[in-house]
């Protein structure tokens, strides 16, 4: 059995398709290799309140493709 902690960054985008996808590899690995594995993902804000809790979050800055998209068309109500 190997001592040191594997690290593992994603880097994925907070739309819901990207991100379940990613979010079930994380929730798969935590499952298989629970504390031994030490998990970061770094994504746009819109994505932190959906990360489990012992997921280290990192915050990429800027906007996520819909948010441009919804500022684009006047329609960004979240800001």
């Amino acid at each position: 059995m190997n001592s040191k902690k594997s690290t593992i960054l994603f880097i994925t985008s907070p739309e819901a398709g990207q991100a379940n996808c990613n979010l079930a590899v994380i929730s798969a690995l935590k499952a298989r290799y629970g504390a031994e594995a030490d998990i970061h993902l770094a994504s746009y804000v819109d994505l932190r309140k959906r990360i489990p809790p012992d997921v280290r979050f990192h915050e990429i800055r800027g906007v996520s493709m819909t948010r441009g998209l919804m500022r684009r068309n006047g329609n960004d109500q979240g800001e």
